[in-house]
């Protein structure tokens, strides 16, 4: 498993332990620098992230990174031959932007390709990224929209989320066969970083597991981001382990805690309440 820089703290205000702002093009681009010389080679963006997608390439310069993008939230209202040209275009859009730093373009929700204009969003991805050595795939919120192979064989790229709660991802390495996958929220958009009474006034159905996490780390003599990262290091099907940052400090602290940490199974802390695990569902 390697570490892969996510950006959409440098397009848009993220995650409960975040600065409340984007990252400002200078710090972006020292994190950036820093993320290539600690050896991370891959970056995770999308067209919903504010205006990173189009900034990256540029923020990039000359250091090697190969970019994962997405395709964004359909229109409504849309035929499938509507559907279709409208995926293809923001395909083309996507590889103006990134040129030949895209690895990968995958739909940020599961649910179009395997939807009722699946079949013809899936063979008009396929035909934009014909001989392009570009993999497709989705982003899922849970392994139960991962497509069955026989369906999608091009899903070749696969993002799912897992952390010391949300253990999901552990139960699926057989159905991730032969996919590259990214796992983010490793730290749980932050839950599992800050303090116990900032944590509950934002996600309160998780106080009675936050006290068992906050125990785990003191028996296990850890503080909780590498305490994070050791379990997320325990997942045999990930491939990169997407971490966000909004400062070179925090950046730095995640590459040392990672190459200082083995990896640790922990299956007595998963969780199984999506009203945790799903930030979709937390109090605004």
């Amino acid at each position: 498993m390697e570490l892969a820089l996510g950006t959409v703290q440098f397009g848009l205000a993220y995650g409960i332990a975040g600065g409340g702002h984007p990252v400002s093009e200078s710090e972006a681009r020292t994190i950036l620098a820093a993320a290539h010389e600690a050896g991370i080679r891959r970056l995770d963006t999308a067209p919903a992230y504010g205006d990173i997608e189009e900034r990256l390439s540029g923020l990039c310069g000359g250091l090697d990174f190969s970019i994962v993008s997405k395709i964004p939230a359909m229109p409504e209202g849309l035929d499938s031959a509507e559907a279709a040209s409208w995926l293809r275009a923001s395909v083309d859009l996507s590889r103006r932007r990134l040129g030949d730093r895209l690895c990968g373009i995958i739909f940020h929700d599961a649910s179009l390709p395997i939807g009722p204009d699946g079949a013809a969003l899936r063979d008009a991805l396929a035909g934009a990224v014909a001989g392009t050595g570009i993999r497709v795939g989705a982003s899922h919120y849970s392994p139960e929209t991962l497509p069955d192979k026989a369906l999608w064989p091009d899903h070749g790229m696969a993002q799912l989320p897992g952390n010391a709660y949300d253990q999901r991802i552990a139960g699926v390495a057989e159905a991730l066969a032969d996919t590259e996958v990214s796992m983010r929220s490793a730290f749980l958009q932050g839950l599992l970083l800050v303090d116990g009474d900032r944590a509950i006034a934002r996600v309160p159905e998780a106080a009675d597991w936050l006290a068992g996490w906050d125990r785990w780390c003191a028996k296990a003599g850890m503080l909780p981001l590498a305490a994070a990262l050791a379990v997320a290091k325990s997942f045999d099907a990930v491939d990169y382990c997407l971490v966000g940052v909004d400062s070179i400090a925090q950046l730095r602290d995640i590459i040392a805690a990672w190459e200082a940490t083995p990896a640790i199974k922990a299956t007595e802390l998963a969780g199984h309440d999506p009203l945790v695990f799903d930030p979709r569902q937390w109090r605004s």
